[in-house]
């Protein structure tokens, strides 16, 4: 502790020993190195922050040629699925031009999106088909093919049977019914 005492002017005047005033230069010393080591840190961190900027802006750079070359692609495929499609309307009115306005009109009333080739070709056939340039034959037709496979007695064939089985007149009579309510309802 240091001692008071009173000058010549009866100012009052802190005196040190001499091992306080060595421990008070080590501690001074110790808070300039400390001072030292944050002004560094300090400098580092606005370093990194420099670094930081400087990275952030050459990906926001990147980001933005990846997406211009992205959007140049897009185009392009757009612009070969339009030529492609120009391209079969021709083939499929044979250079018609009268055709050629109708297959257009109804491909573009077909609301599927063709993405490829054999799509675009499908929606171009469908469009064939409804200006009436081709009608589908059996092949192509779903609605033809419903049928299933197998060998099935038709309706008529089927109600002109007087005769029931043992195995279903049993199972009607389960349900109290006749083969007169059978025949009335057309069952086999």
């Amino acid at each position: 502790m240091p001692e008071i005492i009173k000058d010549a002017d009866g100012n009052e005047r802190e005196i040190y020993t001499a091992e306080e005033v060595i421990e008070m230069n080590k501690r001074y010393e110790e808070l300039q190195e400390k001072v030292e080591k944050l002004e560094v840190k300090d400098y580092n961190y606005s370093q990194l922050k420099q670094k930081v900027k400087s990275i952030e802006s050459k990906v926001l750079t990147k980001e933005e040629e990846l997406n211009k070359k992205e959007e140049e692609l897009a185009d392009k495929e757009k612009q070969s699925r339009i030529d492609m499609q120009e391209r079969y309307i021709i083939e499929a009115s044979g250079g018609d031009d009268e055709l050629k306005k109708r297959i257009m009109y109804h491909f573009g009333r077909l609301n599927d999106t063709a993405t490829n080739a054999e799509e675009i070709r499908k929606k171009v056939d469908s469009a064939k088909v409804l200006a009436g340039l081709n009608t589908p034959n059996d092949d192509t037709n779903p609605l033809m093919t419903v049928g299933g496979v197998g060998n099935f007695p038709s309706a008529t064939s089927r109600r002109q049977k007087e005769k029931f089985s043992p195995d279903l007149i049993d199972l009607a009579s389960k349900f109290n019914k006749t083969p007169d309510d059978l025949r009335k309802h057309g069952v086999i």
